[in-house]
């Protein structure tokens, strides 16, 4: 019910940009992610949902700049030590983009930028905590969106995107961030 509210509030928040819609647009989606990070996979998922709210102002012609917002949170479990671990991830993302159109209801977006990943990794066994590993990173995203035109206002959009992130920890091991999402 309370991912329903705010779904509610993004719609309404979209129709009030619709009045520029030449000039602004606000892309929901959400995609399947296949992790960069293999440990990740094998200890929370090798498919999460990833939800993204993405705002684009174009200035000039097909040209546009855009700035997103991602997240993933995930809890797992290691089974060879019988620890629980829990994952947030915030994406913030800005970059410059080319819309064409093919048709007047298609047009297809290519998009690039950069990407701040914020990250919270906790560690507990029996309910006591064991490790933390928190900080931020830079890397770099791409997109490709397909975008189909509902009406004057709506629209919807299949996009296919990459996005990393790295980090090496303490043990020198590398962390990765992100990876090759899919969505609508």
């Amino acid at each position: 019910m309370k991912k329903l509210k705010y779904i509610l509030l993004l719609l309404i928040v979209f129709n009030a940009f619709s009045y520029a819609e030449k000039i602004f647009s606000l892309d929901i989606t959400w995609s399947l992610l296949k992790p960069a990070d293999t440990s990740y996979q094998k200890i929370y998922t090798d498919k999460p949902l990833y939800p993204e709210i993405i705002l684009a102002y174009k200035f000039k012609n097909d040209f546009f700049v855009y700035s997103g917002f991602g997240f993933l949170k995930e809890e797992g479990e290691v089974d060879t030590l019988d620890y629980k671990v829990k994952s947030d991830q915030n994406y913030i993302s800005f970059g410059l983009g080319y819309e064409f159109m093919s048709k007047k209801r298609i047009n297809f977006r290519l998009s690039g930028g950069i990407i701040f990943v914020n990250y919270e990794g906790i560690a507990y066994f029996d309910d006591n905590l064991t490790g933390m590993d928190k900080g931020n990173r830079t890397g770099y995203k791409f997109d490709i969106g397909f975008y189909y035109k509902l009406t004057k206002t709506y629209v919807l959009n299949f996009i296919a995107g990459y996005f990393h992130g790295q980090n090496t920890t303490d043990y020198s091991r590398k962390l990765s961030y992100g990876g090759l999402k899919i969505g609508a």
